[in-house]
């Protein structure tokens, strides 16, 4: 007979679908959802967010005489809807006097692969890619050097955005095993970042050594990010919260550390989740950080937790990954990348794999693909019944599960 059915948010940005897995009769399963669903604003309820601001002027004084406007978004690793955002800030800017011949969008893609036109007309749309100048970020080339932050970062940042006079960072506030949480300063400190900027800053034995833990902003790491953008002049963020559909259900627009801070507020209240512990097997889906595998590992955020683990020494964790991407590129901490060995270190000595199977289930992707992101225990499964036969062999029929359905958001506590 059947079980218990559960529905998991699946594939962003390819679809944005739901993803059934059927679990077997008898099995006790827990959902974890957070602790707050988030109504979507309305693009007029966007816009008159925007046109407040938390610790600076509004956008529209802000760009009041100026020549050039640099927009800073994120690629498709993370899930910003730019292509609601972009038009309603331009709006904004508009109001100040900024024609579009004066804006410049710089996709803040740190060590990631290059977005192609497809994924460009996912992030701005149909009708501002073609009307306004874009242009990828590249961590090697570019750039200009601005000094060290007191924690010995080296400062190379993107000349084209330094050159602008108005210089805005937009993003999404959610939960960041290092960085506490992600928005704010880091859509500019390693998005525009060169790649010794991103290397130091990441590093597990220097700046990042005391790094998170997940859900705590006040760390090294965030200040780091937070020094080296005041460095490089960052006027205003416009930072969102999502819902679990991946829809703006609030907007924090104004100085970079004020206006994130206040945001982070809203996605603790959101996505704060009441996690049970010491479960037989749980289940961290990726979605909406699910186009790739290599950032597939978020989805564990909520297993990062004091006390008791929330999956039992000698039981299973599965990460649940669309990856229509595949492996993914990540210049900095890929296979063979300088930031290689710091990335395997960190996988080989998280206590959420240790003595645990491990199952990644993702449709496309094989065991030799994967090998060098995940430890080698790890099984790749392309269907859900495959992930079923392998926990059977090692959990009985009454083995207690826990699902988080939107892992790269949900806190624990």
């Amino acid at each position: 007979m059947a079980g218990r059915e559960v529905v998991l948010p699946w594939a962003a940005w390819y679809g944005d679908r739901e993803k059934r897995l059927e679990f077997p009769q008898g099995w006790e399963v827990e959902i974890a959802n957070p602790a707050r669903e988030l109504k979507p604003l309305g693009d007029d309820e966007v816009r008159v967010r925007l046109g407040q601001a938390i610790g600076t002027k509004p956008i529209h004084e802000l760009a009041r005489g100026k020549k050039r406007v640099a927009i800073v978004i994120d690629d498709l690793t993370r899930p910003t809807p730019t292509d609601q955002l972009l038009p309603l800030i331009i709006h904004e800017l508009c109001r100040g006097g900024i024609d579009m011949d004066q804006v410049l969008i710089l996709i803040g893609s740190a060590s990631h692969r290059f977005p192609t036109r497809i994924d460009l007309l996912k992030k701005l749309g149909k009708d501002l890619l073609g009307a306004v100048s874009v242009y990828n970020h590249h961590p090697y080339e570019n750039l200009e050097y601005l000094g060290k932050t007191s924690r010995g970062t080296p400062v190379y940042i993107n000349k084209f955005y330094l050159e602008s006079d108005l210089r805005i960072g937009v993003g999404t506030i959610l939960p960041h095993a290092a960085a506490g949480f992600a928005g704010g300063a880091k859509v500019v400190a390693m998005g525009l970042g060169g790649m010794e900027t991103i290397l130091h800053n990441h590093d597990s034995q220097g700046v990042s050594k005391e790094a998170g833990p997940v859900g705590n902003v006040e760390n090294p790491m965030r200040h780091d990010l937070e020094e080296i953008a005041k460095m490089g002049c960052l006027d205003l963020i416009v930072n969102v919260v999502l819902n679990r559909y991946r829809q703006v259900s609030g907007v924090f627009v104004g100085d970079m550390i004020k206006a994130h801070r206040e945001g982070v507020e809203l996605a603790r209240e959101s996505w704060g989740t009441e996690a049970p512990r010491l479960v037989d097997i749980g289940v961290f889906n990726a979605y909406p950080k699910d186009t790739e595998a290599i950032q597939a590992f978020n989805a564990i955020n909520p297993s990062l937790v004091d006390g008791d683990p929330v999956v039992r020494p000698g039981g299973a964790v599965v990460i649940a990954t669309a990856s229509p991407e595949g492996v993914g590129v990540h210049s900095c901490e890929g296979f063979g990348m300088r930031g290689y060995k710091e990335w395997l270190r960190w996988l080989k000595e998280a206590e959420v794999f240790r003595d645990r199977k491990l199952i990644l289930y993702t449709p496309k992707l094989t065991q030799l693909e994967v090998k060098h992101l995940y430890p080698a225990h790890c099984i790749v499964c392309n269907h859900w019944g495959q992930v079923i036969e392998t926990l059977r062999e090692s959990f009985p029929s009454r083995s207690k599960v826990v699902v988080f359905p939107t892992g790269t958001f949900q806190l624990s506590h």
